[in-house]
């Protein structure tokens, strides 16, 4: 009896792979002793004060809310009226007496005199002339300058001021012109005395009717 060979014969493996071990189960560390103190201290004082923040937003919301809302409210509350500042007080009586006054009329009759020396080529009358008009004028500017009149006299008062002080740079210079023997100079405190006549007449001119 012949046997017949399997012509595929299952060839058994040279070697045999054992299974991959199984890795190690982690081991449980155990609580050390300042861990239970911990909670044991810790989870009570926190929840304590968990219950503090409560109560203090319930506080806050119940009690603080509604003096915010007063504090709102008044001051949506028309505030009074401020009184209206006192009407600026005029001094008519007073601008009226600068610039008709003792003053007034000292200063217009040393322009006057001055103006007379120019046209007569009087140089040695001038000499005096020349710084009275200086005085008389610085006299006249103070007084005017600390009067008060209505609205309506402010243009004549500034004209005023303007005619005073062009007659005092007048007297100025003429007075440089004749102790320097400058006949340029002498020249200019002539026409500027002729320029304060000008404006003295026109400042007249535009005072209101009756002032």
């Amino acid at each position: 009896m012949t046997l017949i060979q399997d012509p595929n014969p299952i060839q058994e493996p040279l070697f045999t792979l054992a299974p991959p071990p199984t890795p190690p189960k982690p081991e449980r560390k155990k609580l050390a002793g300042w861990h239970l103190a911990v909670l044991i201290v810790g989870v009570p004082i926190l929840a304590f004060l968990s219950c503090v923040g409560a109560n203090t937003v319930v506080n806050w919301w119940l009690v603080d809310a509604p003096p915010a809302h007063a504090s709102a409210t008044a001051s949506h509350e028309p505030t009074p009226h401020k009184s209206k500042p006192a009407a600026p007080k005029y001094d008519l009586a007073g601008y009226r007496s600068a610039t008709t006054g003792a003053r007034q009329q000292a200063f217009v009759s040393a322009l006057g005199k001055l103006r007379a020396d120019n046209q007569q080529s009087d140089f040695a009358t001038a000499l005096s002339d020349a710084p009275n008009l200086v005085n008389a004028a610085d006299r006249w500017l103070r007084q005017l300058r600390h009067t008060n009149p209505p609205p309506s006299y402010r243009g004549a008062k500034a004209t005023y001021v303007m005619a005073a002080t062009i007659a005092r740079q007048a007297g100025q210079t003429t007075l440089s012109g004749l102790q320097t023997t400058n006949l340029g100079l002498l020249q200019q405190g002539a026409a500027m005395a002729d320029k304060a006549v000008s404006v003295l007449s026109r400042a007249t001119a535009t005072a209101p009717r009756g002032s």
